[in-house]
C-alpha cells in the first residue's frame, strides 16, 4: 500500500496532511533507501513509519522492521466524514453534514467547501489515505472499476504485468470461504 502520483496531488497545495501521509525522496528529507522495489511508485507511506537515523544503512521490511505505532481502527475524523455522507446521500440535514465535513478540513487549518459529492470523496481520499478505508469507499460509491481502470492505465507496462487485473462485477467483494457456504447455506459471491 504506496501512494501514487494521484494521491500525492489529490492533495491541495497548503494541506499539511500530504507530508504527514507521504514521504517524498525529492524533498530535502534523509530517506533510507530499501532493499525491496516497488514497480512505478517513487513515493512513501509515512503514516505508519518507524522513522529511525540508522546511518543510511538499507532498510529490510520485515516484522521485526515494522513500526510498533498502533494501527487506528476509527477516528473522529472518520466518523464526521462517514455523518457528513448519510446526510448527503439522505438528503437530509445537509448543514450539519456540511459542518461535519468543515470540522475535518478546520482541524488542518482549510477554508470550508459545500458539501458535495466531490468534496466529500476528496476529504475522505486525503484524510484516511493510507488506513485501509479507500476500496471500500470505491466500492460504495459504485466507482472501483473506473478508478481501478485509471490507476492501472496510469501505471508501467512492467507494473501492470506485476498486478492482477480487476473484474468488475466479482472484485468489488470477497470470497465466502467455502466452508461457510456448505455449512451455512450460503450463496457464493458473483464469479466465486
Amino acid at each position: 500500500n504506496h501512494p501514487t502520483q494521484d494521491l500525492y496531488d489529490e492533495f491541495e497545495e497548503n494541506d499539511p496532511r500530504r507530508e504527514a501521509t507521504i514521504i517524498n525522496p525529492a524533498d530535502d528529507q534523509m530517506v533510507t533507501p530499501s532493499e525491496e522495489i516497488y514497480l512505478g511508485n517513487r513515493y512513501l507511506n509515512r503514516k505508519y513509519a518507524m522513522m529511525t537515523d540508522n546511518g543510511g544503512a538499507p532498510y529490510r521490511l520485515s516484522h521485526e522492521t515494522r513500526s510498533p505505532i498502533n494501527n487506528k481502527q476509527i477516528r473522529y475524523a472518520d466518523v464526521l466524514l462517514m455523518y457528513a455522507e448519510a446526510c448527503l446521500e439522505s438528503n437530509t440535514d445537509l448543514g450539519a453534514g456540511r459542518n461535519a465535513l468543515n470540522r475535518v478540513r478546520a482541524r488542518v487549518g482549510l477554508s470550508e467547501v459545500d458539501l458535495t459529492r466531490e468534496n466529500l470523496r476528496h476529504e475522505r481520499r486525503v484524510e484516511l489515505a493510507m488506513e485501509g478505508h479507500r476500496w471500500f469507499d470505491l466500492c460504495r460509491w459504485g466507482i472501483v472499476g473506473e478508478t481501478m481502470n485509471a490507476y492501472m492505465a496510469a501505471e508501467s507496462e512492467e507494473a501492470r504485468a506485476q498486478m492482477g487485473t480487476f473484474i468488475a462485477g466479482k472484485h468489488e467483494l470477497m470470497p465466502i470461504p467455502s466452508e461457510e457456504v456448505r455449512l451455512g447455506g450460503l450463496t457464493q459471491n458473483p464469479g466465486y
